[in-house]
């Protein structure tokens, strides 16, 4: 693989390019929050002509110079595609990059295929998020108090860790972004994707837990789901055996027969 460089939208974005690279029906990978493209190599491996990014914000690649969207990225990844003239690509992405690949191919349909594991993009509802807003409301008044000043950011910590939200913890300047992409609800949109959509999910993901994954097969008209046991988040490297069975399967077979495909 090779490291390369392109400005796009003024920011200068790094990617890995594979040595057989071909524009038409490329896989690009999407990695997930405060992730980059090396930390998906492992499954890099287990392909061939693709193109893996460090998204703006991510690894080598320039920071937005104001708070992006997800509408904001995909039209940062319609742009890549443009310059690189990548047409009909199959999308691989993780959470964050899961997202990103579901809001591209609700907005554009020029995608053949997308493989995505436990992707984002159903906003989190229920107990934890209403408190998490009850103590945030408290806790925004009572860091108002000069009384507690020195203890602001251990407050702030705790607050985060209590509701384990360990990616906004640890965003740093990235925050701002975080808090626009986490309010990105994509239940709608996902009726509208027409290419076919495989999810892959641990079944012990903490993370983004599994019934997510159901509610997303509900909603999209083409997908299959494929749990792999023993494995959270990250399943490629939970399970990697039995993550490249899948996968390599799913990149390679004749998605004109999708619908008579049962994976095992």
């Amino acid at each position: 693989m090779h490291m390369k460089t392109i400005i796009i939208n003024n920011l200068k974005t790094n990617y890995l390019q594979s040595s057989s690279f071909q524009a038409h029906g490329c896989k690009v990978f999407l990695h997930g929050w405060q992730s980059q493209a090396q930390h998906l190599s492992s499954i890099l491996l287990m392909t061939d002509n693709y193109i893996a990014l460090d998204l703006p914000g991510f690894g080598g690649s320039e920071q937005p110079t104001h708070a992006w969207s997800l509408a904001q990225y995909v039209d940062f990844l319609y742009t890549f595609f443009q310059a690189l003239n990548i047409e009909e690509p199959i999308l691989v992405g993780h959470s964050f990059g899961g997202a990103l690949a579901l809001k591209y191919c609700s907005d554009y349909k020029d995608c053949q295929q997308a493989v995505l594991i436990a992707p984002a993009g159903i906003r989190k509802k229920g107990l934890k998020v209403s408190i998490y807003w009850v103590i945030a409301k408290i806790f925004k008044f009572l860091l108002k108090l000069s009384l507690i000043e020195v203890f602001r950011n251990q407050i702030r910590k705790m607050l985060y860790r209590l509701i384990d939200s360990r990616d906004y913890l640890e965003s740093g300047s990235m925050k701002a972004i975080y808090q626009k992409v986490i309010r990105a609800d994509l239940s709608q949109a996902l009726a509208g994707i027409d290419i076919e959509v495989h999810l892959i999910w641990g079944r012990q993901d903490r993370e983004y837990p599994l019934k997510y994954g159901l509610q997303m097969q509900a909603l999209l008209e083409k997908s299959q789901l494929h749990v792999i046991d023993q494995a959270g988040h990250f399943p490629w490297l939970d399970q990697p055996k039995k993550f490249k069975q899948i996968f390599t399967k799913l990149i390679s077979y004749d998605h004109q027969k999708f619908n008579s495909y049962s994976p095992k």
